[in-house]
């Protein structure tokens, strides 16, 4: 029976900043995830065998054993063997061994629903290779999660830009693309014949965004309708916010300090919104088994499919192929499976600009922007 490895807070020893090996893996930023069993709190104790998974709490590690042992143990074997092929310096073993390291992450992110698997695999890119591991990588680094949106969308502009014209990429070249722009979709329509299969990554950055803003809104909001509670003669009686009571410039600007400028946000909501819309209706319109075969990805098999190639694609195939791309990645979000249903049965997605935003769905836009979000908590979110 495989040997248990003892599970070491990690975060507690040395922050999030900790290497595998010489030039193997190296995590460059805090990345808290969910617990990897019950995906509600936070997971704090690291696998020390793989170093891809966390749990919040020994019960939740043992019910997940048997899960994960033989990911573990792969991911071990394959990080092994690239140690061994850069040790000898053989460039042709390390690269099979970079790939099969990946793979083995990949794996485990998928079986374990773990966003820093996905994130281990995304720091092992060495390079750009053909486009469809280009696009592989693009569906890592959204899996990850971990704010990488804005270094996916740089990621694409840079393997992308023999298929769009340099001006004004060339622009951009040292710069971020703006996420919430979209000047760039039509030159991607214009010059990229598989561009539905780039809009499934590009919307889920720009979903992405979206929830971060609404998650956002909303906590302003509360802080802000919290502090207001001061200003009631009665419910504020002994605080020394009753004392602006009245006095509508400062409260004003108090608010603003606070909320930031509600309308600017309402109004880059709403774009993101409707961009969004405009995305998903022009990939539907174009091949209408993407987005279901996204959200279910049983719907067409490898055989049905066939291999992508550089010409003419079936819409099976094109659907399979986006699925293997972006589908975990879609699949991570709490929320982005149901998001996508509703927009097939309506033809619309949700108004975000809705007075009163449903808790379910804000609650599990809030576990996907913030993994110290423990969903039905409603910690900052709304007032009782």
């Amino acid at each position: 029976m495989e040997e248990e490895h003892e599970d070491v807070d990690l975060l507690a020893l040395w922050g999030d900043h900790y290497l595998k090996g010489p030039n193997v893996v190296v995590t460059k930023h805090p990345l808290e995830i969910h617990c990897c069993t019950c995906s509600d709190e936070l997971g704090h104790l690291t696998c020390s065998g793989c170093f891809a998974v966390r749990y919040c709490s020994e019960q939740c590690r043992r019910v997940q054993w048997n899960i994960h042992k033989n990911l573990c143990k792969g991911i071990r074997k394959s990080r092994e063997r690239l140690l061994t092929a850069q040790a000898s310096e053989n460039f042709e073993e390390e690269t099979v061994a970079r790939e099969k390291l990946q793979n083995a992450f990949v794996n485990c992110g998928e079986a374990n629903r773990s966003p820093l698997a996905f994130r281990l695999a995304a720091e092992n890119i060495d390079g750009f290779d053909k486009p469809r591991q280009n696009y592989k990588h693009m569906g890592w680094m959204l899996a990850a999660g971990g704010g990488l949106d804005q270094e996916v969308l740089n990621y694409y502009m840079r393997f992308s830009g023999e298929k769009v014209p340099r001006d004004p990429w060339e622009y951009f070249l040292d710069k971020d693309l703006d996420i919430e722009d979209d000047f760039y979709l039509d030159k991607i329509k214009l010059h990229n014949d598989s561009w539905y299969i780039d809009f499934m990554a590009i919307v889920l950055i720009k979903y992405n965004r979206l929830k971060t803003l609404i998650v956002n809104r909303q906590r302003n909001d509360v802080k802000w309708r919290t502090f207001m509670i001061g200003t009631h003669p009665r419910t504020g009686q002994h605080s020394s916010i009753l004392g602006i009571r009245g006095i509508a410039h400062i409260i004003e600007k108090l608010g603003m300090l606070v909320t930031g400028n509600p309308n600017l946000v309402n109004k880059r909501i709403l774009k993101l919104s409707g961009q969004i819309e405009r995305i998903l209706f022009a990939v539907h319109k174009k091949n209408n088994l993407i987005i279901p075969c996204i959200m279910d990805k049983s719907l067409i098999s490898a055989a049905e499919a066939g291999d992508i190639g550089y010409g003419y694609n079936s819409p099976q195939t094109d659907a399979y192929w986006t699925n293997i791309y972006f589908g975990l990645a879609w699949n991570m979000g709490a929320a982005n499976i149901s998001y996508l249903a509703e927009f097939v049965q309506t033809g619309e997605v949700f108004n975000p600009g809705l007075v009163e935003y449903p808790v379910d769905r804000l609650d599990a836009d809030a576990k996907d922007v913030d993994p110290r979000h423990k969903c039905g908590s409603r910690d900052q979110l709304f007032l009782f």
